[in-house]
């Protein structure tokens, strides 16, 4: 025996089958709510038996659409929406896609897509995560927006002309090669890219507005007022670093150091007076170049000197030696045997004939400890022992010969 329920339901799809089988144009009134509990066809193309398979609302005819009109006055929104699928125009195109209808009447919808899915996308074309991340060509997004494609994966962006500036595109992009910045409009040149298996931090903006660049075992590290270069992967105190700073106004620097001491040495110069200064050992001054006035070369501890004639002056003030003992006579008698004149060229001045010294040839006394350079003074003193023993001497002689001519007078 049929149940209640069985009756009534068995009664309603017969109903509503009558009504689209023999009155096409009439109208379904009801004025409470209704269910139906079956699967529903709707359109003009519903045949009397569908067959709705999973389908619980099948949609039949030529143009598909479901509208909805929101009738709301007095302040809520009440603006139209509709679910579109595929173009209604001869060669238009396949797709689901949601129109903005603006404030509408019924039926009908003015064409303005917001959204739509073409027909043919691949799987998951896109895909939201319950967590919210979004995936681009995959179904299991690891991070916030996750896109995938067997070819360069690519995001563009482009400027129109529609608010009154310049037509502009922009490709940012990445494959095997590199991941890289494309000026579409200009070329397509690559004003920016970044190879693969670059090392971390290769390139960094550091919190002052500084960039710090890594490359082959140098760091570049400019700031608010420096830009060092220093080999980052020596032991920790010894890393060779060398900086060009802005210093006061006036002054450019460019400074080498260490880890443990940043100022080591440093190269100045001062716009004020157009010189440059040499500093060691953090700020010892220890040259000084004058570009304007008496072009000089001095330090702030000596009296050296090179003069605008191109004299060079030691620097000899007792202030600066020590151990200050007379040079014997003997020894520079020595010496002066021991040195061997000779005449050369220059390899690079040929054709200059050259009068002086070889310097692994000199006696003891005057060489210096490369052995590869002489002092001039050093040999003037020698010299000058030599003369004034020579002196001594002859000023003997003469005594005695003054002597001998008066005894002979006599």
């Amino acid at each position: 025996m049929l149940s209640l329920k069985s009756l009534c339901t068995a009664g309603l799809a017969a109903l509503f089958t009558l009504l689209i089988t023999y009155s096409a144009s009439a109208t379904v009134l009801s004025t409470s709510d209704g269910v139906i509990r079956d699967s529903l066809c709707v359109g003009l193309d519903c045949p009397s038996s569908p067959a709705f398979s999973d389908s619980t609302i099948l949609m039949m005819e030529n143009n598909t659409r479901i509208k909805f009109d929101d009738t709301s006055t007095g302040g809520p929104p009440a603006n139209d929406w509709e679910i579109e699928a595929n173009s209604n125009l001869t060669g238009g195109a396949s797709y689901i896609g949601f129109n903005d209808c603006g404030i509408s009447t019924q039926g009908g919808c003015a064409t303005n897509l917001v959204f739509a899915v073409e027909a043919g996308a691949r799987a998951s074309a896109l895909y939201v995560e319950s967590d919210g991340d979004i995936g681009i060509g995959t179904s299991n997004p690891a991070v916030d927006i996750h896109l995938i494609t067997g070819n360069t994966p690519t995001l563009r962006l482009e400027q129109d002309t529609s608010s009154g500036f310049g037509a502009q595109v922009w490709d940012v992009a990445g494959n095997e090669a590199n991941f890289f910045i494309r000026d579409v409009t200009n070329g397509s040149t690559l004003p920016f890219r970044i190879r693969p298996n670059a090392p971390t931090d290769s390139l960094e903006i550091t919190a002052a507005g500084g960039i710090k660049v890594k490359k082959s075992g140098l760091e570049f590290t400019p700031d608010a007022n420096t830009l060092a270069m220093f080999q980052n992967n020596a032991a920790a105190n010894s890393v060779a670093r060398v900086s060009i700073l802005s210093g006061n106004t006036g002054v450019g620097q460019l400074a080498f150091g260490d880890a443990q001491n940043e100022f080591a040495g440093r190269i100045r110069y001062f716009h004020s007076d157009d010189h440059m200064d040499f500093l060691v050992g953090g700020n010892v001054e220890a040259l000084r170049v004058f570009g304007t006035g008496p072009n000089t070369l001095s330090t702030a501890t000596s009296t050296a000197v090179l003069t605008s004639a191109g004299v060079w002056q030691n620097a000899s003030s007792r202030a600066l030696k020590q151990n200050i003992h007379s040079l014997s006579a003997d020894a520079a008698m020595d010496t002066l045997a021991g040195l061997k004149p000779v005449t050369f060229n220059y390899i690079k001045e040929p054709d200059e004939t050259t009068v002086g010294f070889i310097a692994e040839d000199v006696p003891e006394l005057v060489a210096t400890a490369s052995r590869t350079t002489l002092s001039s003074l050093d040999i003037v003193a020698v010299l000058t022992r030599v003369v004034q023993e020579q002196q001594q001497t002859i000023a003997a002689l003469n005594t005695r010969l003054d002597r001998l001519e008066t005894r002979t007078q006599n």
